[in-house]
């Protein structure tokens, strides 16, 4: 009987199509196992098991190198540990595989603010303002991005900041006292006096905006508003009344 023989082009197309489904097989397989040691991972964590945690997370990674969600918590796992090098390192990974990855922008902004590296903060928090540039939440990314502005000198740049975070956050005290600060370093006294004048309003016990009120105050000549406030004060915090008292008397 006469053999038949598939034909040379179709038998290299089986090969290959039972190839790929071999290849797709094993990464299927890696898959589960790489999500199996996440969730092992992200158990440890809860469990303050942080070197198990470290470990699995890693062992995911192995598994499956662009699994961005196990560079993420891995990086969370190194900063639990004290290892803040490694899970820059790991946030720096995780928005490269995923850019929209938020929380990673968020923590790499906070690290690099920390550090000194202000540049580095600025672009950090400005490519995480893209991806959500007027939620509420993000009124605290753009407070921090002022202070950023202002410690490299660029204070226009600052104000706006601080503006748009109250804008998203109108009873941002802590915005409302940095950003009267600055107006006040530019002549626009009344307009900070207004803000810190908010800023007690919304939170009665904050200390840095009737100290800062009172300076604002003294600047002016008006002496009597400036030790109505420091009475305020002086309930608050006995040093930094103390000080206000001390420019009230220059």
């Amino acid at each position: 009987m006469k053999r038949t023989t598939l034909p040379l082009f179709l038998g290299a197309v089986v090969l290959l199509a039972i190839a790929t489904f071999a290849y797709r097989q094993v990464l299927k397989r890696k898959h589960v196992a790489a999500v199996a040691q996440y969730n092992f991972g992200v158990s440890y964590g809860h469990a303050d098991q942080t070197d198990n945690a470290i470990e699995a997370f890693q062992q995911a990674i192995k598994l499956q190198p662009d699994f961005y969600e196990a560079w993420y918590n891995l990086g969370l796992a190194y900063w639990k540990a004290g290892r803040s090098n490694e899970a820059v390192a790991a946030y720096e990974r995780t928005v490269k595989l995923e850019p929209k990855a938020v929380p990673a922008w968020q923590n790499l902004e906070v690290y690099y603010f920390k550090a000194g590296r202000t540049n580095e903060a600025i672009s950090t928090i400005q490519q995480a303002l893209k991806l959500s540039p007027d939620d509420p939440k993000a009124a605290k990314e753009w407070f921090l991005l002022a202070v950023c502005y202002e410690s490299v000198g660029r204070a226009n740049d600052g104000v706006a900041a601080y503006e748009h975070a109250i804008k998203l956050k109108p009873d941002f005290a802590e915005a409302l006292v940095n950003l009267g600060i600055a107006q006040g370093k530019v002549g626009q006294m009344e307009v900070a006096i207004g803000n810190f004048q908010k800023a007690t309003k919304l939170k009665p016990g904050f200390v840095d905006a009737w100290y800062n009120l009172g300076v604002a105050y003294t600047k002016q000549g008006k002496s009597d508003r400036a030790r109505e406030v420091l009475h305020e004060l002086q309930s608050l915090d006995e040093v930094r009344a103390k000080k206000l008292e001390d420019i009230i008397n220059e």
